[in-house]
């Protein structure tokens, strides 16, 4: 069965959908894991938010960094033992964190949306999520999980390498 020739507008339509979806993966890439680092950074900078060295941290601070270290070594760990690369578990890991970070700010401009569509204002908001003492202990909590998610559970797939086929040459016999 032929397929029908398709007319000039759409050819060029089609084209354009594809470089569009070809960019936004590429953005998704390469954001997603900038947006991971920037969250470490601002998760690390938090912990040490009045500057007064490793006496301000609290014991969920402390519990934060000792299960961080250690399902990092975890992660990268299994990196090896399934056959990734240390590159992709770093970027696995990044992009799981900006991928929770994104989803944390989705949920935080909802939450805020909300409030104010309900009348309230936006210091009470705010003055009603500091008096919590909640979002400290769920944001690392959920890097904690993103960290645990983001290792490997199979072996990496074998790049595919072409295996030149050599074909058989006949062998002259001797005439006897």
């Amino acid at each position: 069965m032929e397929r029908p020739a398709l007319p000039l507008w759409a050819k060029l339509d089609s084209g354009l959908t594809y470089c569009l979806q070809l960019l936004i993966k590429w953005v998704a890439w390469t954001l997603l894991p900038l947006l991971g680092v920037a969250a470490a950074i601002l998760t690390w900078e938090g912990l040490f938010e009045h500057g007064e060295g490793l006496m301000e941290l609290s014991r969920l601070e402390w519990a934060f960094i000792a299960l961080f270290l250690l399902m990092e070594r975890r992660l990268f760990l299994y990196n090896r033992i399934f056959g990734y690369r240390w590159w992709i578990g770093l970027w696995r890991l990044l992009s799981g964190l900006g991928s929770y970070s994104l989803a944390w700010i989705v949920f935080c401009g909802s939450a805020a949306l909300l409030q104010l569509s309900l009348g309230g204002s936006w210091e009470a908001g705010q003055a009603g999520i500091a008096m919590t003492g909640m979002v400290q202990p769920l944001w690392l909590s959920g890097i904690l999980l993103t960290l645990y998610l983001s290792t490997p559970t199979r072996l990496a797939e074998p790049s595919p390498v072409e295996v030149p086929t050599v074909a058989p040459t006949p062998v002259a016999r001797e005439a006897t």
